[in-house]
């Protein structure tokens, strides 16, 4: 029989879900996520507004052949990836949260 590895155990979940540092780990994980997500989900649709009820603003040239409609969109791209970005950033405290949250008791 082998020896029991103690330190690849599975966690106990139920004990994991039900603790506070759990739902400070969600709490956290919440602010910014949520922000995160209406803040684009108002940027992609303001501009699908403005597409509707402001045809003549985004209409307007900015550079040749280039609109502030066109602009707007392509912008989508790179707050996508800033988002993307600071959720990396964000990340990298979750991680250590959990890795708090799963460590045996009495190691961190």
């Amino acid at each position: 029989m082998k020896p029991v590895d103690r330190e690849h155990q599975h966690p106990d979940w139920e004990r994991v879900a039900a603790s506070a540092g759990f739902k400070d780990l969600l709490a956290v994980k919440r602010l910014f996520i949520v922000p995160a997500f209406l803040f684009f989900l108002a940027y992609f649709f303001g501009l699908l507004l403005l597409t509707a009820y402001a045809p003549k603003l985004i209409s307007v040239r900015v550079a040749g052949m280039v609109t502030l409609g066109y602009l707007l969109a392509l912008s989508q791209f790179v707050v996508g990836w800033i988002i993307a970005w600071l959720y990396l950033r964000a990340a990298t405290r979750f991680d250590r949260l959990s890795r708090d949250l799963l460590a045996p008791s009495g190691k961190t």
